[in-house]
């Protein structure tokens, strides 16, 4: 019965099934303890701690182990016992508690050897090789990782010769035997490849990228990352680990700045996923495709996988990723200056009005409430807009600003009712003649206004511009003289404003 038990959960493992793995490996440990077979329920112990490693939850990982230890300390089954400490070295390594795992191994090797397991001695060296690599001690895990690796290649384990040749390729790395190390890394990616699986072939590209970085030339991981993609594709692996290298290709080209390579292989991560009929894979990929062409200043772009990714998410009734992504394009159309084709705009301007009845009304919870309603559409509002309505209100119900003043508004802006003054045509260039500053009537198309009476501090010079019939001369040239008169008129109006 755990023979048959533990088999069908290693398989599930294999196929990285693991919450199936881990559910069904938590069944059968409870029911091993029921029956007080300690040998079954440590068995199953293990591989929750197999699953939680793979998961790279190193406390579970090694809280299933530890509960294992005692039920295998007194049974003479040594090699379930040195699977156990086997599965405490990972998850020490995993912890980051590399010493702990370097005191474990010496007294564990020798329960691997009794029970004449060479593959858990492997793992053991291998364990250690980790450790002296976590610790800088790079010569030494060298020296231990090459030990595991032999015992590997005589077993004809794949996986373990894999997952040494990467720790090797490191410590090679750190020794500066940069050229010994790319090829061990090579290999370790060559036989993940075999294998089908697209986590070890990143594993082994990370490490080439590093080896890479080492020799001067980081720009070609991103050419390592589509070699190892295209290679995957060429031993047609299945399209989940096909994805796994395709995310991995997209981080490359985001991390040495390649930003129109990793938006193609994005757009090549949405079609995997659109092919495989995985509808929820397909709308969270064109979701992070439409924030990374945000990020990009690819408005358009981003605009349509937003709308591609609303779609998709209304089809599977995810309305939080729905409101997302009509953020993200409300956004958009905001930095365009297009506030009225953002999609929270009409919900903004029933919130504005709304907000404006709750001052006027006095209402806390309803003027709080804006702040919410606006935060959720993006700020779908011009400035300009507001700032007319809270004027409007204030010129009406001027009590309403200490209202939201105690709110904890700062309405500074708004504290005196806008009056907007003009100036007499003549009496503008009046006032330039007076500053020194004469012209022609040619050059007199300048009309003069003023927010706020000219006496106070924050009033705000404007003015119209309005370029009369030139001659003929003029319109055989390139540009107005009178254009740039104007533009200098309206700073001479600024600094002297008529009176």
């Amino acid at each position: 019965m755990v023979s048959q038990a533990k088999r069908q959960i290693e398989a599930l493992i294999e196929k990285d099934n693991l919450l199936e793995a881990e559910r069904n490996a938590s069944t059968e440990a409870r029911r091993f303890r029921e029956q007080s077979d300690d040998a079954g329920a440590a068995t199953m112990l293990v591989l929750m701690a197999q699953v939680a490693l793979a998961q790279k939850e190193s406390s579970k990982a090694l809280k299933a182990a530890r509960e294992a230890l005692p039920l295998v300390k007194g049974t003479p089954n040594k090699e379930l016992h040195a699977e156990v400490l086997l599965a405490i070295i990972d998850g020490l390594n995993m912890q980051g508690s590399a010493r702990e795992a370097l005191r474990a191994v010496p007294t564990s090797i020798p329960i691997a050897q009794e029970a004449g397991n060479r593959a858990l001695e492997a793992g053991m060296l291998h364990g250690q090789a980790v450790a002296q690599l976590r610790l800088q001690n790079a010569d030494d895990a060298v020296e231990v990782g090459e030990s595991a690796l032999a015992i590997y290649n005589s077993l004809k384990d794949t996986k373990g010769s894999a997952t040494s040749l990467n720790t090797i390729a490191k410590a090679l790395r750190l020794v500066g035997r940069l050229d010994d190390a790319l090829s061990r890394a090579k290999e370790a990616a060559a036989l993940w490849r075999v294998l089908g699986k697209a986590a070890g072939v990143v594993m082994a590209v990370e490490t080439i990228i590093d080896v890479q970085t080492a020799l001067g030339i980081p720009k070609a991981g991103l050419v390592a990352a589509e070699e190892e993609l295209n290679l995957l594709r060429e031993a047609r692996v299945n399209k989940r680990n096909e994805l796994v290298m395709l995310e991995k290709v997209v981080q490359v080209a985001t991390d040495q700045g390649e930003k129109l390579a990793a938006m193609r292989f994005m757009e090549e991560i949405v079609q995997v996923s659109k092919n495989a009929g995985d509808k929820v894979a397909e709308a969270h990929r064109t979701k992070q495709a439409a924030q990374m062409y945000f990020e990009m200043n690819q408005s358009q772009d981003a605009v349509r996988m937003a709308k591609e990714a609303e779609t998709l998410f209304k089809g599977l009734g995810l309305s939080v990723d729905v409101e997302d992504m009509r953020r993200l394009q409300s956004s958009i159309y905001i930095k365009r200056g297009q506030h009225n084709m953002a999609p929270h705009r009409d919900e903004a301007l029933l919130a504005m009005k709304s907000f404006v009845k709750a001052v006027e009304d006095r209402d806390h919870d309803n003027v709080k409430q804006f702040e919410v309603d606006m935060n959720k559409a993006a700020t779908a509002i011009k400035d300009t807009e507001m700032s007319s309505a809270l004027e409007a209100l204030f010129e009406r119900d001027p009590t309403a600003l200490a209202f939201l003043e105690k709110q904890g508004w700062d309405c500074d802006a708004f504290k005196v009712p806008t009056k907007i003054y003009q100036y007499a045509h003549k009496a503008t260039y009046l006032t330039f003649l007076a500053s020194g500053m004469n012209f022609g009537p040619q050059f007199r198309p300048l009309n003069a206004y003023r927010k706020d009476r000219p006496c106070d501090e924050d009033c705000r010079p404007m003015a119209v511009c309005s370029l009369p019939e030139t001659e003929a001369w003029q319109g055989q040239l390139r540009f107005r003289p009178g254009i740039m008169d104007g533009g200098l008129q309206q700073c001479v109006t600024a600094t002297f404003p008529p009176q």
